[in-house]
């Protein structure tokens, strides 16, 4: 099979605990072997509805500034105190105003309005807002595993979550920590 023919049978990995991270984790890969999983509008759309149960079409324009969100979300989350600069140039570009109402007096909610009706643009700055106003940073993190480029929000109770899932990555690196140290074993034998 050839890359492109891979690329139309993947469905987006739905495993950052978040809209805004699994969005991020539709290119996987590095370098040569970097694979977009929304190559075209159309596979856009079918990530809308996976993620958002929307039934909608992606024109060119907003496929291209989806597609920016995209890169620009990855390198924020990736190092955020480098990436809030470009985060906030495209945050200008989308939204026109940011509405705040304080719910049940006590809480605030952060709504913004926008200058695209793209559903998934419109979600996509929605949670970022709501995301930012309670995420802690520590909790966004890469994937430990040095071949996979998965984000995630470690949601769990003492933040040690290390893999994207315990199924591929975590099993893969547990497996060759483990044989790291078989090995070790026998050589410390035959040494010893």
């Amino acid at each position: 099979m050839r890359p492109k023919d891979v690329r139309e049978k993947l469905d987006p990995f739905f495993i950052g605990g978040n809209l805004l991270f699994d969005f991020c984790n539709t290119e996987v890969g590095a370098g040569e072997r970097r694979v977009d999983l929304i190559p075209d509008p159309k596979s856009l759309s079918r990530f809308v509805f996976l993620s958002l149960g929307l039934s909608t079409t992606i024109s060119p324009t907003d496929f291209k500034q989806l597609r920016k969100w995209r890169q620009v979300l990855r390198g924020f989350f990736s190092d955020p105190v480098r990436g809030f600069s470009a985060l906030n140039d495209q945050l200008s570009v989308g939204v026109k105003s940011v509405s705040i109402a304080l719910i049940g007096g006590n809480r605030f909610e952060f709504t913004p309005i926008l200058k695209s009706e793209a559903p998934l643009q419109k979600a996509i700055i929605s949670e970022l807002v709501r995301f930012l106003s309670i995420a802690d940073r520590s909790r966004m993190k890469k994937c430990a595993n040095p071949d996979c480029t998965h984000l995630f929000y470690d949601q769990t109770k003492n933040a040690g979550r290390t893999w994207c899932t315990m199924a591929s990555c975590g099993n893969l690196m547990k497996a060759r920590a483990f044989q790291k140290r078989r090995r070790a074993k026998k050589l410390k034998i035959k040494t010893g």
